[in-house]
C-alpha cells in the first residue's frame, strides 16, 4: 500500500466504494460485457464462487446461493482477485466484503479477507475469519495449514496441534510433511509421549533413519525415561558401529544416568579408534571428575584447552571452568601460566586470544599482560579494527611518540575513515614540531569526514588545522578552518576563544568577536585566557574601564604566570591612566618572556624579537605603543 488510503482501509472508503463503483459493475452484469472478460483473465485461478463451484457440491455450512446470486459473487470475487493483484488493496478490500454480503459463509472470501486484517494488524479478527474459512470448508489443506500457522504464530501452539492433528488424518497423503511439524510441537509443549508416538508414526510410514532415532532419544531424555533413552542410545550406536558420535553420546548417557562402567567402555572404544579425539578425552575428563579424582580430570582439561583442537566456544568453557578453580585457589601464578601456553600456541581463531585479553582487562592487570594477547589477535586478523584501536589506546597511555605514530598508521591502513588515527598523527607530528607535516595530517583526516564522522573529532582537526594556519601567518585559511570547526560543534570555546582574538588582534570584526568570547567567559568565567581575550577586544573597542575589570578577573585566576597577559593588563591599565601601574605589569612581562626563553632554551624568532624591543620601549618611554 502506497499512500494512507492504502495503509488504512476505512469505512468510509467502503461505503462510498459500494455505494457508486458497485452500482456501475451491477450495470456492466445486467449488460452481460463484463464477466466472460473476467472469467477469460481468470481462467488459470481456481474458480472461487460462494461454494467450491457454481454446480459443484457447496461445502458443509455454506449458504446456497441462485444462479444469479453465484453469478455476482463469482464476478466480484474475481474482480477481487484482480484488483489485490494489481495492488489496489482498498478495492480488493471493498469488494471483498461485498462478496461477503451476498454470501457471509463464503470460505473463499473469508479466507482472502483474513490475509488483509493480519496485514492491518488486526490478529484477532484475521483468525476468526480463517476460522470461518476452515469451518465451512474443512477440507481445503490451505485453509487448514493458514489456521494452524496462525495459532501458533498467535502463541495458541495446543490449537495449532489440534489443527495439524486433523489434518494428518484427513490429508494422510501429506504426512511427509505434517508429522515432522507435530514432532516440534509436541517437543515444545513438552507432550514427549505425543511425539515419541509421532516418530513411531514416522518410522511405520517411511521407515528407519538417523534423524528418527536421535529424536526419540532426545524425547526419552528429556521426558527422563532413563531406560528408554539408554535402550534407544544403544540401537543407535548398534545400528550406527562406525559413527564415533553416537558411542560419545552414549558415554554421556551413561554418565548422566552414574553407569561409570558402561561410560568408560563408550569413551576408551573412542580413544582407541582415534587416540587424539579430544571429544572422548573430553569425556574422560567428566568421567574422572565424577569418579571423584578431580586432579586427573583437571589434567586432561588443561591439555584440552592448550593443546587441544575443540571448538572455540567449548575451550572457552574450559578455559572458565579452570580460571574458576585457579581463583577459588587464589593462584594467580596458575592462571598466568595457563594463559601463557594458550598464547605460545598457533592460533587459529581470534577466540582464546580474546577472551585471555578480555579477562585480564577486567581483572585489571597491566598492560604488559593484555598487549600479547591483543597483538595474537591480530596476526589472525590483521584488520581487526578493535584490536587496533586497543594497541592504540596502549601507545597514547603510555606516551610512545613512535609507537602512536605506527599503530596509527596500521589503523588507516585497512580503515582510512578513522579520524582520531589522523589526530593523533597531527600530536606525533606536533611533538616532533613538524607543523607542515601535521598540516598534511589535518587535511588528509577532514578529507575523510562523511555523514557518520564522530562529530567532536572533525571539530579537533579542524580547530588544529586552524591553530597550525594562524601559527604560519595564513589568516585566512585559519578562519576558514574556525568556521569549519564551528560547523561540526557551534559552542567550542577554545575555537570561540582564538577566533576572537585572532580577530582583535588584527583589530577587525569586534563586534562578533565580543559575542563569541563572551560566549567563552560565561561558560568558563574563571579561565584567565577566555577572560584576557574578553579584556583584550574590550580595549581595542577603546572601553577601557570594562576592560580593566575584566583583566583584574583574569589576573585573579592566572596560574600560567603568561607574559601575554601581565603586557596586556599594563597597555589596558596605561589606557586608564595608571602609569605606575602599567609600568609593573610590563617589567613582569618582560622578565616572564625572558625566563621562559631560558627555561625552553630555544633562540628567540625575529618576531618574538621584535615583540621583546616593542615591550622594552614601552617600560623606557613610560607609554603605551600602538
Amino acid at each position: 500500500m502506497t499512500d494512507r488510503r492504502h495503509q488504512m482501509i476505512s469505512k468510509g472508503l467502503t461505503k462510498n466504494f459500494i455505494g457508486g463503483s458497485c452500482r456501475r459493475l451491477f450495470k456492466e452484469i445486467y449488460r452481460g460485457n463484463a464477466l466472460s472478460f473476467f472469467l477469460i483473465v481468470f481462467s488459470l485461478l481456481p474458480f472461487a464462487g460462494c461454494g467450491t463451484s457454481h454446480k459443484a457440491v457447496t461445502p458443509k455450512g455454506t449458504a446456497q446461493l441462485s444462479d444469479e446470486e453465484q453469478r455476482r459473487y463469482d464476478y466480484f470475487y474475481l474482480e477481487a482477485v484482480n484488483q489485490r493483484q494489481q495492488e489496489n488493496y482498498d478495492v480488493a478490500f471493498d469488494l471483498l466484503q461485498h462478496c461477503l454480503s451476498i454470501c457471509p459463509t463464503a470460505p473463499t472470501a473469508l479466507y482472502e479477507l483474513s490475509a488483509f486484517y493480519s496485514a492491518l494488524g488486526d490478529k484477532e479478527k484475521a483468525l476468526s475469519l480463517m476460522q470461518q474459512a476452515v469451518t465451512y470448508d474443512p477440507d481445503n489443506y490451505w485453509y487448514q495449514e493458514s489456521l494452524a500457522e496462525a495459532y501458533y504464530n498467535n502463541q495458541q501452539q495446543n490449537n495449532a496441534i489440534s489443527i495439524y492433528e486433523d489434518m494428518v488424518a484427513r490429508f494422510p497423503r501429506r504426512s511427509a510433511e505434517l508429522l515432522p511439524i507435530l514432532v516440534n510441537l509436541y517437543q515444545a509443549t513438552e507432550q514427549y509421549d505425543k511425539e515419541i508416538e509421532a516418530l513411531d508414526r514416522m518410522e511405520e510410514r517411511f521407515g528407519s533413519s538417523e534423524e528418527i532415532e536421535m529424536e526419540k532419544f532426545r524425547a526419552y531424555f528429556l521426558k527422563k525415561d532413563s531406560e528408554a533413552a539408554f535402550r534407544s542410545m544403544e540401537e543407535l550406536v548398534a545400528t550406527h558401529p562406525d559413527e564415533l558420535r553416537y558411542r560419545l553420546l552414549l558415554g554421556d548417557v551413561c554418565l548422566n544416568y552414574d553407569k561409570l562402567d558402561e561410560a568408560r567402555r563408550a569413551y576408551e572404544s573412542v580413544l582407541a579408534v582415534e587416540p587424539d579425539n579430544d571429544m572422548g578425552h573430553l569425556g574422560m575428563a567428566n568421567w574422572y571428575n565424577k569418579s571423584g579424582n578431580d586432579k586427573r580430570a583437571d589434567a586432561i582439561v588443561d591439555s584440552l584447552v592448550v593443546y587441544g583442537h575443540l571448538p572455540d566456544e567449548r575451550r572457552i568453557q574450559l578455559t572458565s571452568q579452570l580460571i574458576r578453580q585457579m581463583e577459588a585457589r587464589q593462584d594467580t601464578l596458575a592462571i598466568d601460566n595457563l594463559f601463557s601456553r594458550i598464547l605460545a600456541q598457533p592460533q587459529t581463531s581470534i577466540a582464546m586470544p580474546k577472551a585471555c585479553a578480555s579477562y585480564y582487562i577486567q581483572a585489571q592487570k597491566p598492560d604488559s599482560l593484555i598487549i600479547p594477547f591483543i597483538q595474537a589477535i591480530l596476526t589472525v586478523e590483521p584488520d581487526n579494527v578493535e584490536a587496533l584501536k586497543q594497541l592504540l589506546y596502549y601507545a597514547v597511555e603510555h606516551n610512545d611518540t613512535e609507537e602512536v605514530r605506527e599503530r596509527s598508521r596500521a589503523l588507516l591502513t585497512y580503515y582510512p575513515d578513522e579520524l582520531y588515527a589522523y589526530y593523533y598523527l597531527v600530536i606525533t607530528a606536533l611533538r616532533d614540531k613538524d607543523e607542515q607535516r601535521a598540516i598534511n595530517y589535518c587535511l588528509e583526516g577532514v578529507s575523510h569526514i562523511g555523514e557518520e564522522s564522530d562529530t567532536e573529532l572533525c571539530t579537533e582537526l579542524y580547530t588544529m588545522l586552524g591553530d597550525l594556519y594562524f601559527s604560519n601567518n595564513e589568516k585566512t585559511k585559519g578562519y576558514v578552518a574556525y568556521d569549519s570547526a564551528l560547523v561540526y560543534n557551534p559552542s567550542k570555546v577554545s575555537v570561540l576563544n582564538n577566533y576572537a582574538y585572532y580577530l582583535s588582534l588584527e583589530n577587525r570584526d569586534l563586534d562578533r568577536a565580543e559575542e563569541m568570547s563572551r560566549v567563552t567567559i560565561t561558560k568558563e568565567p574563571d579561565n584567565s585566557t577566555y577572560l584576557d581575550t574578553y579584556a583584550w577586544i574590550l580595549f581595542q573597542k577603546e572601553r577601557y574601564d570594562e576592560a580593566r575589570h575584566y583583566m583584574e578577573q583574569a589576573l585573579k585566576t592566572d596560574t600560567t604566570s603568561s607574559a601575554v597577559l601581565m603586557e596586556h593588563a599594563g597597555d589596558i591599565s596605561f589606557k586608564c591612566g595608571l602609569v605606575d601601574e602599567a609600568l609593573g605589569y610590563w617589567k613582569q612581562a618582560l622578565e616572564q618572556q625572558q625566563k621562559d626563553r631560558k627555561e625552553s632554551g630555544t633562540k628567540p624568532t625575529a618576531e618574538e624579537r621584535l615583540a621583546e624591543n616593542k615591550l622594552k620601549k614601552k617600560i623606557r618611554l613610560k607609554k603605551w605603543i600602538k
